[in-house]
């Protein structure tokens, strides 16, 4: 049977490579980072010569001597525009995770952060529907801010235009599709940035924001078959392990 629907499940993959490029810019931040910090410590110390004079309260030696060591580590240890990409990530494919909780109440099977066999891709969210005779790909994304929507047939956000996704999220469908002996339909759900009118329609591919998401599922439930279903969802445990497991 396939793996139990499980929220945490989401965006593992994701978060598993922020934390993997935020170790090493650790170990890069700590070259610049540690002599700043003993400068900082004796800076604060120095600060704090006149309150020690004073007779001043403990806590406030600390808190001066600490003050600048603070300040250095937040600026010298920020994460990199990488990772919180990566962090953002994750955080949308949780959101989403969260968004489709209520579809297994209603029969749906929810599997999150699949590996496509063969590949380095993964399925951010596959959802097996009661009559288990299709199912949908759900490819997550997060902006910041601005407005979604096509530039020469691209994904767009703002000035930033993804030129690829489209045609990577056509193709992860299809490829789920032959895995699963069944019809992928694939949608790209947008969090943080609006979409106009909800909605966006671009030949097989919706791109849908997030609050819309469950009205939109609602429409797309079948009769159940869970006999069906179940055998389908035996196939997606098997040719779609969890991504993290698989790697």
């Amino acid at each position: 049977m396939a793996h139990p629907h499980r929220i945490k499940d989401a965006g593992a993959s994701a978060l598993q490579q922020a934390e993997k490029l935020r170790t090493a810019e650790i170990s890069r931040q700590h070259r610049r980072g540690i002599p700043l910090l003993v400068l900082a410590t004796a800076a604060g110390y120095a600060i704090s010569l006149p309150a020690q004079h004073a007779g001043a309260p403990l806590a406030v030696v600390v808190a001066l001597i600490a003050a600048p060591m603070i300040w250095v580590s937040r600026r010298a240890y920020r994460p990199g525009e990488t990772v919180r990409r990566w962090r953002q990530g994750a955080e949308g494919e949780r959101r989403t995770a969260t968004l489709l909780h209520p579809l297994t109440r209603r029969g749906w099977i929810v599997l999150h952060d699949r590996a496509l066999a063969g590949t380095r891709a993964n399925l951010d969210h596959l959802a097996l529907d009661p009559a288990g005779r299709s199912a949908l790909y759900l490819d997550t994304k997060y902006f910041r801010h601005g407005v979604v929507g096509l530039r020469n047939g691209s994904l767009a956000c703002g000035k930033f235009t993804h030129r690829e996704a489209i045609a990577t999220v056509r193709w992860e469908a299809q490829r789920a599709a032959v895995a699963l002996g069944v019809p992928v339909t694939p949608l790209i759900v947008i969090h943080g940035a609006r979409v106009p009118g909800g909605r966006i329609e671009t030949g097989d591919i919706t791109i849908i924001s997030a609050r819309h998401l469950r009205a939109e599922l609602r429409t797309r439930s079948g009769q159940p078959n869970f006999r069906v279903q179940h055998a389908l969802a035996q196939r997606a445990e098997a040719a779609l392990p969890r991504y993290t497991a698989a790697r």
